[in-house]
């Protein structure tokens, strides 16, 4: 089926220009409208912020203390762009926004050059159209960069198995490899090799003789030597000056501790990636069953085979290693989501066209449409059912709490779902099989258009601003502050590090106790009794308790949080 009737050459211009438009929408449109996000791209901007403020680009730091969660490849790109173009929150999320664009170009390429153009261009849209991925491109954190990283060495991988190109192709999977482990450690080296090696295997009818003599025809030798100049030195260099603290949160706590579910904050059960991938991939995720368990057809060439077994196996080993894993986020599997949009994409535009997966694919739709109208009945009811459900109970339900601006916003974006999915199911019913695509894809446009455009000003006014105002004040008192008492309790809010002035944070600086954060209210009290010359940014409630008890002053408050100085 052809997505769009003109010439081939102009066909191709115009999805390029098409992808490049989406992209913009999807990725750099109020990309650095909110404030830092607490808490991991907080955590990540600080770690940048610091690198490019102090010139230590071997150990990051948070705050002056070693923090060594991830490897620096994120540390290193938002330094970089603190150095070029300033600190803000739009030149900190610049380096995903920019990688999930080349993502998406890749993915139509890729697509382009094993499948076909409509492929590819479907491919690509269905990936910069994902919700998640654009949460991940409006964020500085690892996910965007090891996902771009593990696909694009995954994609030199088949190329070059495929066309028994140059070892070029063989050495961009190795350089690639290299960059995935120093944007988030084993993930970047693990997956490409094992999801490499499980093709092989497959493809060579399970022979692992035949396997291991394909693997060492590339030069080998030459890719593992690459490999180790990109990523070791970095590693040795860390583990040299820090040593023991570099071990302990590195290897033991963030590799070794998350897979085997020592971070309770991120423990969930062996089925959690189910609902993740139903959620996160939709709509085209009541396709993707069927576009991953279809029989191959006998009139397909054996190169289309290969590639599809190729997707399958890329989704299975990072969905089934994520499963496995003690440590689980919705954010985790973003690296399947490349083979996922190829290989739903391959199935709907043969399958539309065919009599036989006409139902399979009404059922999908169907499914997309009930699940629109489950979301939005109980909005649209959300005062009688709240009225019937406190009826019942002994401790009511309150709704003052929540902004008045939510309601609306879920509402718009239940109706925009609710209708753009009616909308397609109908075109699909009455066989006008392109119209059922444009639809839906005009469905996923109006979705993210309100929850872009009315969200992220919620999320800002709501949440961020009431805090940051209060943050803020600081750089504009007179004399500055010897010390900075960060007291807002659990959970930590790093984002109030990014927008404190650079005086606090620079290695040659004359303040000494430049900032302290205690989330333990008595810690809080023993500093204010034994320290002089410093502010406390607290929330309004402990605020009382300075105030009364320790005879401090108010300089700035709100409903929520309080700026007290001695």
């Amino acid at each position: 089926m052809t997505l769009i009737n003109i010439s081939p050459r102009k066909r191709h211009v115009a999805y390029i220009l098409m992808l490049l438009a989406v992209s913009f929408f999807s990725f750099f449109w109020k990309l650095g409208y909110n404030e830092v996000f607490d808490l991991d791209e907080a955590l990540y901007a600080n770690c940048a912020r610091e690198m490019a403020l102090n010139g230590d680009f071997i150990t990051p730091h948070i705050n002056g203390v070693p923090f060594y969660e991830k490897p620096p490849l994120v540390y290193w790109m938002g330094a970089l762009n603190y150095r070029l173009l300033g600190r803000n929150p739009w030149t900190t999320r610049l380096p995903s926004a920019l990688l999930s664009l080349l993502m998406t170009l890749m993915i139509y390429y890729f697509g382009r050059s094993r499948m076909n153009e409509q492929t590819g261009f479907l491919a690509g849209l269905m990936y910069a159209l994902n919700p998640l991925v654009i949460g991940e491109a409006h964020q500085l954190t690892t996910d965007a960069t090891v996902a771009f990283c593990i696909a694009a060495a995954l994609v030199c991988f088949h190329v070059a198995v495929s066309t028994r190109g140059k070892p070029l192709w063989y050495y961009g999977f190795w350089v690639f490899c290299a960059l995935g482990v120093l944007a988030k450690g084993a993930p970047g080296i693990v997956f490409p090799v094992f999801i490499a090696f499980t093709y092989l295997y497959w493809v060579k009818q399970k022979r692992l003789s035949a396997t291991l003599a394909e693997l060492k025809r590339p030069r080998l030798y030459i890719g593992c030597m690459l490999f180790l100049v990109i990523a070791a030195p970095w590693h040795i260099a860390a583990l040299v000056i820090d040593g023991r603290p570099f071990w302990e949160m590195y290897i033991i706590r963030q590799h070794l501790g998350r897979f085997y579910g020592l971070d309770k904050a991120h423990h969930a059960p062996i089925w959690f990636y189910l609902p993740a991938l139903l959620l996160g991939f939709m709509p085209w995720s009541f396709h993707l069953g069927q576009a991953y368990f279809r029989r191959e057809e006998p009139s397909d060439n054996i190169e289309n085979r290969h590639f599809r077994l190729f997707l399958r196996i890329w989704m299975a080993v990072i969905f089934i290693v994520f499963s496995l894993s003690g440590s689980k986020l919705v954010s985790y599997i973003l690296p399947l989501y490349p083979a996922a949009a190829l290989l739903t994409a391959d199935f709907l535009l043969k399958a539309l066209d065919r009599e036989r997966y006409r139902l399979p694919i009404l059922i999908g739709a169907a499914c997309f449409f009930l699940f629109s109208l489950t979301l939005f009945l109980p909005i649209a009811f959300i005062h009688p059912i709240i009225a019937a459900v406190n009826h019942r109970m002994s401790r009511p339900i309150s709704l003052s709490s929540v902004p008045p601006e939510v309601f609306p916003w879920i509402a718009h974006l239940t109706i925009a779902l609710a209708v753009g999915s009616g909308v397609a199911l109908i075109c699909l019913w009455i066989k006008r099989t392109r119209w059922f695509l444009y639809s839906t894809f005009a469905c996923i446009v109006v979705f993210l258009a309100i929850a872009i455009g009315e969200g992220l000003p919620i999320i800002k006014n709501e949440m961020q601003l009431p805090l940051l105002s209060l943050v803020r004040k600081i750089d504009t008192l007179a004399p500055m502050p010897k010390t900075i008492l960060i007291a807002t309790g659990p959970p930590r809010r790093p984002s109030i590090l990014f927008y404190l002035p650079n005086a606090y944070f620079k290695n040659q600086s004359p303040l000494c106790n430049k900032v302290v954060e205690m989330e333990r209210m008595q810690d809080a009290i023993n500093f204010v009794t034994t320290h002089r010359d410093f502010v406390v940014l607290t929330s309004s409630k402990r605020a009382f308790i300075f105030i009364q008890q320790y005879h401090m002053h108010p300089i700035m408050t709100n409903m929520y949080w309080s700026l007290l100085r001695q």
